[in-house]
């Protein structure tokens, strides 16, 4: 019914779905790392500007 060919080829199919798989898994390790690291550049940059208004505000009242 099945010959070598046929098991070699299903054994490369298998292979193939591996690769696609760890390949999706990094793009969306990517993605999620990316997303974070903007997050916290975001907070960051937030904080900052938070800092920047309350010496004003300080700077002012004086």
């Amino acid at each position: 019914m099945f010959s070598g060919s046929d098991s070699y080829q299903f054994d490369q199919v298998k292979n193939i779905v591996w690769l696609f798989g760890i390949a999706a898994g990094v793009v969306l390790v990517y993605f999620v790392v990316r997303f974070l690291l903007k997050k916290k550049k975001k907070e960051k940059q937030q904080s900052i500007e938070n800092k920047v208004v309350d010496v004003d505000v300080v700077d002012k009242e004086n």
